[in-house]
């Protein structure tokens, strides 16, 4: 097709399309070639999905996964402008483990998140979290202005010595 081939501008003029059509049928047949789009044209799909006002969940998790570092580090900072508590555990994975971009936008997502559920979720998520992922939340918690933060920090903070390894 126009988003996978090696025609440039055919490409650029396919994109172009892209952004500006408004069709969610056009949109919403991008995903089925998701592997085979360059970052360019995945982060145009994306940036598409958003624009119709579509969910765009399914389309930011799968470039989550992307194999280009720009587009996941682009779909970590959708996330956060989707509020979605759900997308916590792998925020908190990423900023743990995550190439060095991909950590900082997971983290600052996790910074930014609010909206219904979020902090509850932070917690459910907090007391299940691995010991990299837990030293993310805990600080994502304590970053974000959070009264309440303050007792689970104290808990973490006065906890016995194997928990505490995680700060």
């Amino acid at each position: 097709t126009a988003l996978t081939g090696q025609d440039r501008p055919l490409q650029l003029a396919a994109l172009k399309v892209l952004r500006e059509v408004n069709d969610e049928r056009v949109v919403n047949a991008c995903p089925r070639q998701w592997k085979a789009l360059p970052a360019e044209c995945q982060l145009a799909v994306l940036d598409a999905r958003l624009k119709i006002g579509a969910d765009a969940r399914p389309a930011v998790q799968a470039a989550t996964k992307s194999t280009y570092l720009m587009v996941r580090v682009a779909a970590w900072k959708m996330l956060g402008d989707l509020s979605d508590a759900s997308a916590i555990p792998v925020l908190a994975k990423a900023a743990a483990s995550g190439e060095s971009a991909e950590r900082d936008a997971a983290r600052e997502t996790l910074e930014r998140m609010s909206g219904p559920g979020v902090r509850e979720a932070l917690l459910k998520d907090l007391a299940k979290a691995e010991p990299p992922e837990k030293a993310v939340l805990l600080t994502s918690l304590g970053d974000c202005s959070d009264t309440q933060a303050a007792n689970v920090l104290l808990q973490y903070a006065t906890a016995e010595p194997d928990r505490k390894s995680v700060v």
